[in-house]
């Protein structure tokens, strides 16, 4: 396999890709200007010998790249340099480097436009290339500016993405990306070409993790997530709390560890216990007569341990498995201390057990 090595160093014995295919290749030996060499840097004309691929499966367009390093794009918005992409039509041609991929295009403003490629490619904000209708000579010249853009569902919405990139160059501003996603990993960040992932920090954004996180998104994050502790306490007072998975599921956010780290910033307002999140020294609550009853039957279990009761007077106080009856509540004291669901109480003090006569 021939090409010209853009970026990076190739070295003998690496491991790579196949793009667009994802193969999984080692390179075997490497060539430039007629010598053989152990690696060769950028830029400059390679012949690569693979190994894992047979010769057939290669084909002109093919690109060799870093395992984690790029995220092919089928969808990328771009700007024309010399027609509105209301002129072009339907079906055309993206020419870039060797590869020749068919496309369709969506315009959005008056020189920007989307494009739908028939094969996802290994591109990256700034790429130059050509588009050109199959049938006749129209060509027009193309720089790339996003190449993982926001969806388009709403009417209107194509307006508004041209209006986003009203004043895009090519070269993203990792403040915007991040603050349009709220947060994304470093990794998936360095293969969108937005950031390198030795890059510092850029002022306006917080690191938690392998995360970088918009800040204003951040605190809407932690408000949002004491308002779900709230209301799930609210509708299910006997559960000890919120838990992690659904707190993450309710924000919407890809990491459970980011749902960690909201509590850990919380400065003592929420806590996270046993996989659940809580206010702190909260936990399960039931009505004045609820908590009566339950006191009741805690106090004759303490003195006989096989009286546990009956379904029907568990019922008549509201100690079901289904929500304690509206009221005033308070902490439920020793009884969440033995465990939980103080429906269950009785039954697991006298599981193997007949109740005396």
């Amino acid at each position: 396999m021939t090409g010209a090595l853009a970026r990076g160093t190739i070295r003998q014995g690496e491991r790579l890709l196949l793009s667009p295919k994802g193969t999984e290749v080692r390179v075997r030996g490497l060539q430039s200007l007629g010598k053989s060499a152990g690696e060769v840097s950028a830029v400059a004309r390679v012949a690569v010998n693979l190994r894992g691929v047979d010769v057939h499966q290669i084909h002109r367009g093919n690109a060799l790249v870093t395992p984690s390093a790029w995220a092919p794009s089928r969808e990328v918005d771009i700007r024309l340099s010399a027609i509105d992409p209301s002129d072009l039509p339907g079906d055309l041609v993206l020419h870039i480097g060797s590869a020749a991929v068919s496309c369709r295009v969506r315009p959005l403003g008056e020189d920007t436009a989307r494009l739908l490629l028939s094969t996802a490619l290994p591109l990256e904000p700034g790429d130059r290339a050509v588009l050109r209708e199959p049938s006749n000579r129209l060509v027009t010249g193309l720089v790339v500016l996003d190449v993982d853009p926001p969806p388009l569902r709403r009417r209107g919405a194509a307006r508004i993405r041209a209006d986003q990139l009203k004043d895009a160059t090519g070269v993203p501003d990792p403040r915007v990306e991040i603050a349009r996603r709220g947060t994304i990993t470093r990794g998936h960040l360095a293969a969108l070409g937005i950031l390198s992932m030795d890059a510092p920090v850029p002022e306006g954004l917080r690191q938690v993790g392998d995360h970088l996180v918009d800040t204003d998104s951040w605190a809407r994050w932690g408000q949002n997530l004491a308002d779900a502790v709230d209301a799930h306490h609210t509708a299910k007072p006997l559960e000890a709390g919120l838990s992690v998975e659904a707190a993450r599921r309710w924000l919407g956010l890809a990491d459970i560890r980011l749902v960690e780290a909201l509590v850990r910033d919380s400065v003592g307002r929420l806590t996270a216990r046993s996989g659940r999140v809580a206010r702190p020294g909260s936990g399960p609550s039931f009505s004045e007569e609820t908590g009566r009853a339950l006191d009741d039957i805690r106090q004759r279990l303490e003195r006989d341990p096989l009286a546990a009761p009956e379904a029907q007077e568990l019922a008549a106080a509201g100690l079901t498995k289904e929500r304690p009856r509206s009221g005033r509540h308070r902490r439920a004291g020793s009884a969440a201390a033995r465990g939980g669901d103080p429906a269950s109480l009785g039954a697991r003090e006298s599981n193997g057990h007949d109740r005396p006569a």
